[in-house]
């Protein structure tokens, strides 16, 4: 299940935005702070207060990578990278 988002535009690519999925809990939404990634490219983002994305700062993207859904980050971009090579996402 995925939940709605306010419709944006990857800062990297282009994709369109409107929906975020957690992979590890299909009733949860989004909230300030979360990581989410292109689902294109894999580019980075996390959510503002109005779960618009943003780009991590520095110091963000230190407690991202010391918090334990790092290795989770990491692994789905790599799928998206993957399927992207056999299966691209087309512009929306």
């Amino acid at each position: 299940m995925s939940a709605p988002i306010p419709t944006t535009k990857c800062l990297k690519c282009g994709y369109i935005m409107d929906h975020a999925s957690l992979l590890t809990d299909d009733s949860a939404v989004p909230r300030l702070g979360d990581a989410t990634l292109c689902m294109k490219c894999g580019e980075l983002y996390l959510f503002d207060k109005d779960l618009r994305i943003k780009t991590p700062s520095a110091r963000e993207l230190l407690e991202l990578k010391a918090s334990a859904s790092w290795l989770q980050v990491i692994r789905i971009r790599r799928a998206i990278k993957e399927v992207q090579k056999t299966h691209p996402i087309p512009d929306r």
